[in-house]
């Protein structure tokens, strides 16, 4: 089928231009490669939520970049922010995700991001801040499935909720504030 594409850009391409085609169409990429921006605003609808909010509009809106640093590397940042209208709370959640990825080998990637995520709540007066940072290693066995090992930190604050739970017969309470650390090894399957 190579040969049928060379054969149909060969009045209009040159050699270098054939193998840049090649180099495209055969040697895809793990991860997806964007460029520019793309703004978005939109409403919507709460049927009910976990809180006992029921039919209630939300006002959405988020905004996307994207830019290839160099043939091996990618930036991409997504905003988005939400409130439901007219529940009797001024509150709203904002979240920002960041990513860089470079691509090591033809079948390894290596992706680093840190997503911030805010949330005013004026019910309890709770301002929640969560930072999270991830590394991962993406290996791509073949061209639907990856193997992937991510290393990730989150870190939440200023959230006033404290959690109970029972430790060999002793009740502990905690704040829900603090450090989590991760380490996932798995399995991605992408449908193409």
């Amino acid at each position: 089928w190579i040969t049928d594409i060379l054969a149909t850009l060969q009045t209009n391409i040159s050699t270098a231009g054939t193998l840049k085609a090649r180099d495209v169409l055969v040697d895809e990429r793990i991860s997806q490669r964007r460029y520019g921006w793309k703004v978005r605003a939109g409403l919507g609808y709460v049927g009910t939520n976990f809180d006992g909010l029921k039919d209630k509009p939300l006002l959405t809106a988020g905004a996307e970049y994207h830019q290839p640093l160099s043939n091996l590397t990618q930036f991409s940042n997504e905003a988005t922010v939400n409130a439901i209208i007219n529940d009797g709370d001024n509150g709203y959640n904002f979240n920002n995700a960041m990513s860089l990825t470079h691509e090591v080998d033809d079948r390894l990637d290596w992706e680093n991001s840190w997503n911030l995520g805010y949330t005013k709540n004026t019910d309890n007066g709770d301002d929640v801040v969560t930072n999270s940072v991830a590394s991962s290693l993406i290996y791509e066995v073949n061209n639907t499935l990856d193997l992937t090992t991510t290393l990730a930190a989150q870190n939440i604050d200023g959230s006033s909720r404290t959690i109970t739970e029972t430790d060999n017969g002793n009740t502990v309470s905690y704040a829900e504030d603090g450090t989590d650390t991760s380490l996932v090894v798995g399995v991605r399957y992408r449908f193409k």
